[in-house]
């Protein structure tokens, strides 16, 4: 009998193998080609779209969830509570409200998302700390960039052409280090 769970990982499996067969094939990966051939190349196989098809609706409604809670950030929506509303869907509540930026914030903690005002100090600590986290990756990613740059004589020239993966590796590994013994914040 087969599993949901295995044709899942069947899949999953399958389009990993495809991307790894197609980025060693190619010096520069232009993202919309891949996914193109790709689809063209598992498409075919109707127990594939079936099973690629629920994980996308799944994805796309875990997405489309996350860019309304960002939007909580500006002011196209209003939060009352735990409600989430349109300003044009609710102008008059809309009216009412002072629109504050935090008083529609919502905060990203762990698995959940939480209004601004509602976050208790152990959401805060936990907020903070996935915030720093990125911060210290972006920050470490910059850092080592700016270096690289520097050893970089003009427009033409590739990183490949002055640094080795073994070189930038063990650059990188250096930038961490110093980072996590003197953070950015």
């Amino acid at each position: 009998m087969v599993v949901a769970s295995d044709v899942k990982r069947e899949v999953s499996s399958a389009v990993k193998t495809r991307i790894d067969e197609l980025i060693e094939r190619r010096q520069e990966i232009v993202m919309p080609d891949v996914a193109n051939e790709i689809a063209n190349v598992l498409g075919r196989n109707p127990d594939f779209v079936r099973q690629a098809g629920e994980e996308y609706l799944r994805s796309a409604v875990y997405d489309h969830v996350q860019r309304v809670v960002a939007r909580t950030r500006s002011i196209d929506y209003i939060a009352a509570g735990q409600t989430l509303m349109p300003r044009e869907d609710f102008s008059e509540f809309a009216n009412r409200s002072t629109n504050r930026l935090f008083d529609r914030w919502v905060e990203h903690v762990g698995d959940r998302s939480v209004l601004f005002l509602q976050m208790t100090r152990s959401d805060i600590d936990a907020a903070i700390e996935e915030r720093l986290a990125v911060v210290k990756h972006h920050g470490d990613i910059v850092v080592l960039m700016a270096e690289v740059r520097t050893k970089l004589a003009n427009d033409t020239m590739q990183v490949k052409d002055v640094f080795s993966a073994d070189q930038l590796e063990t650059m990188y590994s250096c930038i961490q280090d110093k980072s996590t013994q003197q953070p950015y914040i």
